[in-house]
């Protein structure tokens, strides 16, 4: 069974670029949580940051974007969905 791998670190960091070309090169689909937030939410994370603070920011769970092989851009301190994961 594949697992997810799980890019994670602070903001800026170059988690998206990293995980993008891992994608690219290994064929996984990438997922970058804050495009699907956005997608979800209809707010940039910059909004949601502001409005409710960084708290209430919501963490992908494994069935969160893309399913099958993939890349996640996982960022904050969502240690329980890294079980899932590599």
């Amino acid at each position: 069974m594949m697992q997810p791998l799980y890019l994670v670190g602070p903001r800026g960091c170059g988690k998206t670029t990293i995980g993008m070309a891992l994608a690219q090169a290994t064929g996984f689909r990438f997922a970058d949580t804050d495009r699907w937030l956005q997608s979800h939410v209809q707010m940039s994370v910059a909004d949601i940051v502001e409005k409710e603070g960084w708290g209430r920011v919501p963490r992908p769970g494994n069935r969160g974007p893309g399913g099958g092989k993939r890349a996640f851009d996982c960022r904050g301190d969502g240690r329980r969905y890294y079980s899932h994961g590599v």
